[in-house]
């Protein structure tokens, strides 16, 4: 898996590119989500557009980073997750817990308007 990095204002948004199945991808995530918080980054957005599959480590390492980064006073929301994930996040109920947006746009406009 690799993460590409972009800002949108003060918004962060993670892109993941390839699976998120391993030990390897959690512990990157979990990295850079820990570095951001460091920085005082913390409105992110993973961006899972490019995800094809994850697995019950990707979802465990999912679920960890949303409530570490909380913990830290951070908001994590996702979007573009593509059928094969959105099933997933439904049939473990993750969508009741993540905040999922159907685009990048949406998800920025929700930082805002929660600001205000």
């Amino acid at each position: 898996m690799r993460i590409d990095t972009k800002r949108a204002g003060r918004v962060v948004v993670l892109h993941l590119h390839g699976k998120m199945a391993g030990p390897d991808e959690y512990a990157l995530l979990h990295d850079r989500l820990d570095e951001l918080a460091l920085q005082s980054n913390l409105d992110v957005i993973v961006n899972m557009e490019d995800v094809p599959w994850i697995d019950s480590t990707g979802v465990g390492a999912l679920v960890r980073a949303f409530f570490v980064f909380r913990r830290c006073g951070g908001r994590l929301k996702f979007t573009g997750l593509n059928p094969r994930v959105d099933e997933v996040f439904f049939t473990i109920d993750l969508r009741n817990i993540f905040e999922v947006y159907d685009s990048e746009a949406d998800a920025i406009a929700a930082f805002s308007l929660e600001t205000t």
